[in-house]
């Protein structure tokens, strides 16, 4: 790639890192997401994922606000195509009343697809949620169900690497993701978020990386009635292993 198509590229993930940050930096809330995620191949067609989260406001108290364990199967249509189907489970914390924390029960499905042009990678990931939630009406805890439909496009040029295979290098990535939802208390506002997300991966070894991004969210709050801004930073470890060698011996 020549290096002016390289730096023009980078320019523009840096500026859509600052520029939400700049339009929205007083009614910005704070978060931190800490993400551990293994994704194993266990043969040509067959492996699974699994993922643990965990999410706090206010970078000084680090307030716990959800966390969460996500685990699915995985049939690969090509190496770098997939169709994933699991469950996982979302605890909100809450800071006040009785309840300490609200359960989510989910079922979730997925499309990934990846093409490489040179040496920019292009993913499209597409995502079916069926969610079973608590939630806090007044005195009572009730139950209800909402089915979400995600959408990502993300991209991600190495800018540093070194000679020896395997080895240490770094990557810029730039994603969008937007997330539709329907269902009960809903009613018509189908926007649920769009997530903006921008910055650096690390490749460690062959099968550990670690990504640090900046992430702007637009959520809506149907309580308010408003769409709110949201600043987080993202922290993921990615461990990826196979164990197609190792059967195969």
């Amino acid at each position: 790639m020549h290096r002016p198509l390289r730096f023009s590229m980078v320019t523009f993930i840096l500026q859509a890192m600052l520029l939400p940050q700049g339009l929205h930096a007083q009614k910005n809330s704070e978060q931190l997401w800490l993400a551990y995620n293994q994704q194993t191949r266990v043969s040509n067609k067959w492996g699974y994922q699994f993922d643990v989260n965990h999410r706090s406001i206010d970078f000084k108290k680090f307030q716990s606000t959800l966390s969460a364990a996500r685990v699915s199967a995985t049939y690969f249509i090509k190496d770098r195509n997939s169709i994933s189907a699991g469950y996982a489970w979302f605890g909100t914390h809450l800071q006040d009343g009785n309840k300490n924390l609200l359960n989510e029960n989910r079922l979730w499905q997925q499309l990934l697809f990846q093409k490489k042009y040179r040496q920019i990678n292009l993913l499209h990931r597409i995502r079916l949620e069926e969610r079973f939630k608590e939630a806090i009406l007044g005195a009572k805890t009730m139950h209800n169900y909402t089915t979400r439909f995600r959408y990502m496009v993300q991209v991600q040029l190495p800018i540093a690497k070194s000679k020896a295979p395997h080895s240490f290098a770094i990557s810029v990535v730039a994603a969008n993701e937007i997330l539709l939802h329907a269902g009960e208390t809903i009613g018509t506002h189908y926007f649920d978020q769009n997530r903006m997300i921008a910055g650096l991966d690390f490749s460690l070894s062959k099968n550990l990386n670690l990504a640090l991004l900046y992430q702007f969210i637009l959520q809506y709050q149907p309580v308010f009635k408003e769409t709110v801004p949201i600043n987080s930073i993202r922290i993921t470890l990615l461990h990826q292993l196979d164990f197609r060698k190792l059967n195969k011996d």
